[in-house]
């Protein structure tokens, strides 16, 4: 038997002191109790009792599980510094090492930037290299631009929105198509060698202000959020021979309390966690939402979701917004980059409301468009900053 009430509980509680006494034959204690516990006592005659242990034992193994869960927590913060601490220097970089210019007439909202096929760009000879480095990004001019990171070169130009873009991103899998979003409320789909939109997307009523691929399983999702409250999960169709191009269909909308500023996607972490995490940030919310991106769930309805509190007490008071969200290399740490009048960057164990470390310096507000992100060992933390200087912390040490 349960004990799913408190008057359970309350019985549960007075059977353990009464067994308690009679085993010490503390009787004048016992008739005392009885007395002004009567109506209880009348009671404990039909209360069948969960289990038989002694008051003694209950305690004993309350006090041992408290043991336990604190030697756990111990062992995941050995865990998390062992990472966080890597032995060997640290090379953190004084000037950037390249600086291009003109590469948009007007502000730049956006950027991401891949490895891609040299023959996917005629101007470019895949003789000299099979791969390069190349930079996306969104501009206030309504174009996205593909520039070659050593020379600066354009090598693309897509002009196929009728505003701002706000968010863009490679294919994983095919990196002819890239996604593109913006202040009108689209998404696109876009072949960058015709500047044809091959799929676009209408399904919010304001901003979308990210856009993404899920990067772990050669994009199977695509993910928009919007200032709209909304998020829009999109499902790929698989491929046909007649149709070799990636094609996606509206899966699932995520609505929260606030406007989203921020998402980003934790990698398989097995056994607990066999599929991606799609991560979820808002305003008006203490909260992180995760939803477990099952491909085999029956029903949108049906992928598991939870919250972690970003308070470290654990109350439900807002007072920052998260507005940028970057897992580390490893997948184990998320930063979180707040809105936060202190300049507060919080790392987070992942699927956790573990905080791990907290990093200060960084100028932002409500109003910023913040970006962070890590160095491929995970032991640099980089971050945007209103005062027009880019921040890098060592994890480490927290400086």
């Amino acid at each position: 038997m349960g004990l799913h009430t408190f008057t359970e509980l309350e019985l549960f509680a007075f059977s353990l002191i009464a067994d308690f006494l009679k085993e010490r034959e503390l009787t004048n204690t016992l008739e005392s109790l009885q007395l002004e516990a009567g109506d209880i006592f009348d009671r404990l005659e039909r209360f069948q009792r969960p289990h038989g242990k002694p008051l003694l034992t209950v305690l004993e193994e309350h006090e041992s599980g408290e043991l336990s869960g604190n030697l756990q927590r111990l062992a995941l913060d050995r865990q998390y510094d062992s990472e966080l601490n890597q032995p060997g220097p640290t090379p953190i970089p004084q000037l950037p090492p390249l600086t291009l210019e003109n590469v948009h007439h007007a502000n730049i909202l956006t950027v991401t930037s891949r490895t891609v096929p040299t023959s996917l760009f005629p101007t470019l000879d895949p003789s000299t290299s099979p791969t390069t480095h190349v930079i996306l990004t969104g501009s206030t001019d309504k174009t996205a631009r593909i520039t070659d990171a050593k020379t600066g070169a354009l090598l693309s130009r897509l002009d196929h929105h009728k505003s701002a873009i706000l968010a863009v991103d490679f294919h994983p899998q095919n990196p002819l198509n890239v996604l593109t979003a913006g202040m009108d409320g689209a998404a696109h789909i876009v072949n960058i060698q015709t500047g044809e939109p091959l799929q676009s997307f209408h399904d919010h009523t304001k901003y979308i202000v990210r856009a993404q691929f899920s990067p772990f399983d050669n994009g199977l999702w695509l993910v928009t959020a919007s200032y709209d409250r909304t998020v829009q999960i999109y499902k790929q169709i698989p491929s046909s021979s007649s149709s070799p191009t990636p094609t996606y269909q509206k899966y699932h909308t995520v609505t929260l309390p606030g406007a989203i500023e921020s998402f980003c996607f934790l990698p398989p972490h097995p056994p607990t966690h066999p599929h991606i995490t799609l991560v979820l940030g808002s305003r008006d919310d203490h909260r992180l939402h995760h939803i477990d991106l099952d491909p085999s769930a029956p029903t949108p309805t049906s992928l598991k979701t939870y919250t972690t509190n970003m308070n470290q007490n654990g109350d439900s008071w807002v007072s920052f917004v998260p507005m940028d969200l970057s897992p580390s290399p490893s997948g184990n740490f998320l930063a979180v980059y707040t809105d936060s009048k202190a300049g507060r960057i919080i790392i987070f164990a992942s699927r956790s409301d573990r905080q791990v470390r907290n990093l200060y310096g960084t100028v932002a507000d409500g109003f910023s468009r913040p970006r962070i992100g890590w160095d491929k060992r995970g032991r640099v933390v980089v971050a945007t900053s209103d005062d027009r200087q880019i921040y890098l912390f060592d994890v480490g040490s927290g400086e």
